[in-house]
């Protein structure tokens, strides 16, 4: 064994030729003997480069135990370990698909230590110049940096390298809302369509349709002329199943879980969707698949959401309608209750959003209409003739 350097410390050359730098990370809790790290160059300096680095992290408390773990690999164990039992099914789905499709191909084979700020940045440079969307690259965005604060909590990164990556711009969502004239003619040809009591409950109350498919029976009074909601349907994967299966799941936030007024034409439809699926009982007797829900197929089976989409978007084109679905049918629920002057704190409420700036932020199109009404209603009110004349003594 080679003699250590003057003042390296723990530095000496191997019987192999390569030089070997041991640094004291820490102290074992049950013992109180010290734990150390090996590191290995081919010269000298380099090694002691390796060793001053090492004992820099540790002075600072942000050293990171040395590892040969890829980044494709720790995706892998976070999403498993940290992702998999705190999220919602369809929110694992949606880290599952970016690190699949994204992240893995792109950084995997790469050590987790040796990640760059400039990877990452070419990463989402060249996922925007292929054409993916401003939304996805920011959740891929989201993801890797979520999975290296995790990994530097862990000490097994010394910095998260996202954290001086440029954050992709999120691009304007265009919201679509039928005009009033697109909202009739949708609802005349809806009224002879199976599934036409679905769209027009939607159109009446603002529902998404996740929530729509979950009603029962039980959460609509329609004496009172109210839907309570308080489940939703989603269609996902889970980390048990590679296949999509329907889930039904609780509102998110305490927002979600609400009561909404049905308006009076929509009971009556309602009423009259009770009978024609009671009478679809009737006639398939034993077959028929009974449940309490609202919507089902003839058969009494759950309606699918991409099935209900389809539809919609059949009878749209019907109707001479562009560019329909599911959610424009709660775009311009909403945006008619702004524009008759409904305060955005109910209309708030109604949806479900957790707070009010989504809503003004969401349908910030009919805020400036709203202003104008405003200020309409102030007119003639500063009128000079209004304005009593002087008394003269």
């Amino acid at each position: 064994m080679g003699r250590r350097g003057n003042n390296e410390g723990s530095v000496y050359k191997r019987k192999d030729g390569r030089w070997c730098a041991a640094v004291t990370t820490g102290y074992s809790p049950e013992t109180g003997k010290p734990i150390r790290a090996y590191y290995y160059d081919t010269t000298r300096t380099g090694v002691v480069a390796k060793r001053d680095e090492a004992l820099k992290t540790v002075k600072a408390g942000t050293y990171a135990k040395p590892t040969k773990l890829t980044a494709g690999e720790w995706l892998d164990i976070w999403l498993a370990t940290y992702i998999a039992p705190s999220v919602r099914p369809r929110t694992w789905e949606l880290y599952e698909g970016i690190i699949r499709g994204h992240l893995r191909p792109a950084l995997g084979p790469i050590e987790l230590r040796d990640l760059q700020t400039n990877q990452i940045q070419r990463l989402l440079n060249d996922k925007l110049a292929l054409g993916l969307s401003a939304r996805t690259c920011e959740i891929i965005y989201i993801t890797l940096k979520a999975a290296l604060t995790q990994a530097q909590t862990e000490g097994l990164v010394t910095r998260n390298v996202v954290d001086h990556v440029r954050k992709p711009k999120k691009a304007e969502k265009e919201i679509r809302v039928l005009t009033v004239g697109e909202m009739d003619a949708l609802v005349a040809v809806a009224r002879s369509d199976r599934l036409g009591p679905l769209f027009i409950t939607m159109l009446g109350t603002g529902l998404r349709m996740g929530e729509v498919l979950a009603l029962e029976w039980q959460d609509v009074s329609l004496k009172e002329g109210v839907v309570t909601v308080s489940r939703s349907v989603v269609r996902t994967k889970t980390p048990s199943s590679s296949k999509r299966v329907s889930i039904i799941q609780s509102p998110k936030t305490a927002s979600g879980r609400r009561t909404i007024p049905i308006p009076e034409d929509v009971v009556l439809v309602l009423k009259q969707w009770r009978l024609t699926q009671a009478q679809e009982k009737l006639k398939l007797g034993p077959v028929y698949n009974d449940s309490e829900q609202v919507f089902t197929s003839a058969t009494g089976t759950p309606i699918r959401q991409r099935h209900a989409a389809s539809r919609l978007s059949r009878l749209a084109s019907q109707a001479n309608i562009k560019h329909v679905n599911p959610h424009a049918l709660r775009h311009t629920y909403a945006t008619r209750l702004l524009e008759v002057g409904v305060h955005p704190k109910v209309v708030q409420e109604l949806l479900g959003h957790k707070n009010i700036t989504l809503t003004l932020n969401t349908y910030s199109h009919v805020m400036p209409e709203t202003k104008k009404a405003a200020a309409k209603a102030l007119d003639g009110m500063f009128r000079r003739d209004k304005i009593e004349p002087e008394k003269t003594p």
